[in-house]
């Protein structure tokens, strides 16, 4: 029998697909996108930006040097150190990315890159030649990464220029929305992620099953984690980021390791509550922090004494079912003056109450139209939503438009005791049933794509440093990294350089 294609026919026409992409039943049917990546930048344009950046330099004459009572005097600068780990973010490796800047043409570049940005000021400047691997061993060992309290120092000078940072791209600008409709721009996202260590045990000896000799093996000591079915140690990283309307406009706030027995979501009220102290010294405040699952009834809380609205799903309970709690008695105002009372009950964190028809109680879905804080005198904030009676079918008409005021922290009595559980396990200021949900709680997918984006620059995604201390510093230089590229690609859409002193790119300089 002759093959399929060698049948002779004289048919040549080609009929249009009529089910179109994925069964869609549409022909050539285009596949939606929300948000299309920024271009690329070169190694080099982005390591001629963070020399230039102002931010870089503050870095570097904020870092602590601690000096040595005996031995040379070192030879290299802070700054020199601090190209090299940035260029470690960019390459892969310090070996690689020391070998990248220890070409001539390259390293001159960007002593010429920092005269040009920053003339009149001779601190910033880079030595004649770049540092080598053992200088930065040596460095980073004596002034970054000795002790946790200099890691944690550059953690706190690296958060306040990300603050700094985030506001010269007019993030958390009070104008971008309110309060009771905060904007992407105006909410700190959050994450946690697992990191591997750079060894597979913890165990420093090994002993032959043979012949019983005990061999030594390196170890991280730090790392401790051990999650699920990894056999790997490791850390968990918990971090914040800001999010601006355009594609690349990301700012990474702060991040810091989770300590055994504490869990996400603390940790990443901490971070909120440091970035909300120093947005304030810039006269600006972010309104929502949006999380996943793992930030529970305590935090939520805690976010909202803070004056932030937590924007989170709602788990579920061990039966699998929608949560749901039952607030109480509430006083609702109708639209002719009168005021009536019925029982709210909050359904997978949206409050619900029973009205009554000819065929029993129907629960109906309340709409949320306004969200007001108010400032205690101890600082903390009390937040509260005035929830509002939709117009359907099974509600009457003299109750269509009545609002009552919902408290969204948990009372006194509530925190108290165990049973009932507090509202905010079921309660929630934005709930997946408001429009804004959606638009606010997108803003995570940023921070899971920063974390897929740092673990590909990391040699089988595993950690390449050993101890807490050097991973906190590494992921510190690729906070720097990712905020300095931000700068850029905005300063190149606004056309505003002040970040970045006189220099330009080579492209706008010509």
């Amino acid at each position: 029998m002759a093959p399929r294609s060698g049948l002779p026919t004289n048919d040549d026409t080609i009929a249009e697909r009529v089910d179109g992409a994925e069964s869609s039943g549409q022909a050539n049917r285009i596949r939606e996108r929300r948000v299309h990546s920024p271009a690329a930048y070169s190694i080099q344009m982005r390591l001629d930006a963070m020399v230039a950046c102002r931010i870089f330099w503050e870095l570097c004459e904020g870092i602590g040097l601690v000096e040595s009572p005996t031995g040379r005097r070192s030879t290299t600068t802070t700054a020199a150190v601090m190209v090299l780990d940035l260029a470690a973010t960019l390459t892969g490796s310090i070996r690689s990315a020391a070998v990248y800047l220890e070409d001539l043409a390259t390293w001159q570049r960007l002593i010429d890159v920092a005269e040009q940005a920053w003339p009149d000021d001779p601190a910033r400047r880079l030595p004649s030649q770049p540092a080598s691997r053992s200088q930065h061993c040596r460095f980073r060992s004596r002034h970054f990464t000795a002790t946790p309290e200099q890691t944690d120092a550059i953690r706190e000078l690296t958060r306040v220029l990300a603050v700094y940072a985030a506001t010269e791209i007019d993030l958390f600008n009070p104008g971008s929305g309110s309060f009771s409709r905060p904007s992407r721009e105006q909410t700190i996202a959050g994450d946690a992620t697992y990191v591997k260590a750079a060894f597979n045990t913890n165990d420093p000896t090994l002993t032959d099953p043979v012949t019983g000799e005990v061999r030594t093996r390196r170890v991280d000591s730090d790392a401790t984690w051990t999650p699920g079915n990894e056999k790997s140690p490791g850390y968990y990283l918990v971090d914040a980021v800001a999010q601006g309307t355009t594609p690349g406009a990301r700012i990474v706030l702060d991040a810091t390791l989770r300590p055994r027995g504490t869990g996400d979501g603390a940790v990443f009220c901490d971070l909120v509550e440091a970035v909300q102290r120093d947005l304030s010294r810039h006269g600006r405040e972010a309104y929502a922090a949006t999380y996943d699952m793992a930030l529970h009834a305590a935090d939520q809380d805690r976010l909202l004494g803070l004056g932030l609205l937590p924007v989170a799903k709602v788990p579920l309970t061990k039966e699998r079912e929608r949560a749901q709690r039952r607030l109480g008695p509430h006083t609702f105002t109708l639209s002719n003056g009168t005021h009536q009372s019925f029982d709210v009950i909050a359904v997978d964190g949206t409050p619900h109450i029973e009205v009554p028809t000819t065929r029993g109680l129907c629960p109906v879905m309340l709409e949320r139209t306004q969200t007001k804080r108010r400032q205690r005198k101890d600082g903390t904030y009390q937040i509260a939503s005035f929830w509002r009676i939709p117009d359907k079918p099974e509600v009457a008409i003299r109750l269509v438009g009545a609002t009552a005021r919902v408290l969204n922290q948990s009372t006194p009595e509530e925190l108290n005791r165990s049973s009932p559980k507090p509202r905010t396990r079921t309660l929630r200021a934005i709930p997946p049933s408001d429009p804004s949900y959606r638009h606010i709680f997108g803003t995570r997918e940023s921070t899971e794509s920063m974390h897929q984006h740092w673990k590909a620059t990391l040699v089988n995604k595993r950690a390449r440093t050993v101890g807490a201390n050097r991973l906190r510093h590494a992921f510190h230089c690729y906070q720097m990294s990712v905020n300095v590229t931000t700068l850029l690609r905005n300063a190149q859409q606004s056309g505003n350089w002040d970040m970045f002193g006189a220099w330009r790119p080579p492209q706008l300089a010509a």
